[in-house]
C-alpha cells in the first residue's frame, strides 16, 4: 500500500530502529511511548484490521501468530523482564489510528495497573 505508514517502514522507504524483524513481522519503538517499554509489531503483509483477516489464509494466520510469538521476547530484552501488556486496537471503536494491524507492547514499570471499564 503506497500511502501506509507502516508499509513504509517495512519498505524502508522511512528509516526506524528495527529491533526484530523476519521474513513475516517487523518491530519498532513507538514514537511516542506511554510507558517505558512500548514496541510495536506489525505483520509485513499489509493489513487494514482484524476484520481484513482470511480464517483460512495461512499467511494471515502466521504473521499474527509470530507477533504473539515474539512479544515477549522482546519485551524482556527491552526493558520489561517480569511481563507486559499486549494491545491491538481495532477499528474505529478500538480506536486504530494506523490502517494497519500493529501490536503494542506496553511494560517497563509495575505494575502497569487494571484495565479500566468504559461505560
Amino acid at each position: 500500500m503506497n500511502d501506509c505508514l507502516f508499509c513504509k517502514f517495512v519498505n524502508q522507504d522511512i528509516p526506524t530502529t528495527i529491533l526484530y524483524q523476519d521474513e513475516l513481522v517487523l518491530a519498532f519503538p513507538d514514537i511516542r511511548p506511554q510507558t517505558p517499554t512500548h514496541i510495536l509489531v506489525i505483520p509485513k503483509l499489509h493489513l487494514e484490521n482484524l476484520s481484513k483477516i482470511e480464517i483460512d489464509n495461512q499467511q494471515h494466520q502466521m504473521a499474527l501468530g509470530r507477533m504473539i510469538q515474539v512479544a515477549d521476547k522482546l519485551a524482556i530484552e527491552n526493558g520489561s523482564p517480569e511481563g507486559c501488556r499486549l494491545i491491538i486496537n481495532n477499528r474505529t471503536i478500538g480506536n486504530q489510528e494506523i490502517m494497519h494491524i500493529h501490536m503494542h507492547i506496553l511494560g517497563g514499570k509495575s505494575p502497569l495497573g487494571r484495565m479500566v471499564s468504559i461505560n
